[in-house]
C-alpha cells in the first residue's frame, strides 16, 4: 500500500488570526487521530501569509474515506468559515519515495 499526502494551501479571512485556526481546528484534530489511516498533520506559514496544510496518510483510500465523513467533523466547528476560499488549492498525492530520519517516528517508507 502507498502512502498518500493530502496538501491544502490556502489563506485566511482577514478577520482571522492564526491562532484562532489553530484553535477552530481542535475538533478537526481529534476527528482525525481516529481515522484509519491517519499519520500525522502539519501546518505551516509561507511568509506571504499562506497555510500550508500537509496530512499524511496510509492510502490514497484511507484519505479518501476521511474525506467523505469530513463534513461531519467540519460542521462541529468554524473552520470552513475561517478561509478565503478563493485562495483554496487542494490535492491528494500518491508517495512515491520516503525515508525516515533517526529520532523520527517510524512512518512506512515502502513505495
Amino acid at each position: 500500500m502507498t502512502e498518500a499526502l493530502e496538501i491544502a494551501t490556502f489563506r485566511l479571512k482577514k478577520k482571522h488570526s492564526l491562532e484562532e485556526f489553530v484553535a477552530a481546528n481542535k475538533v478537526i484534530d481529534a476527528w482525525l487521530a481516529t481515522r484509519a489511516g491517519f499519520r500525522f498533520r502539519r501546518l505551516a506559514v509561507k511568509g506571504n501569509g499562506t497555510l500550508v496544510d500537509v496530512m499524511l496518510w496510509a492510502s490514497v483510500a484511507d484519505a479518501r474515506g476521511a474525506m467523505d465523513h469530513l463534513t461531519q467533523a467540519l460542521a462541529a466547528g468554524k473552520v470552513l468559515d475561517m478561509l478565503d476560499m478563493r485562495t483554496l488549492d487542494w490535492e491528494l498525492i500518491e508517495i512515491g519515495h520516503g525515508v525516515t530520519g533517526q529520532g523520527a517516528s517510524s512512518i512506512n517508507t515502502q513505495c
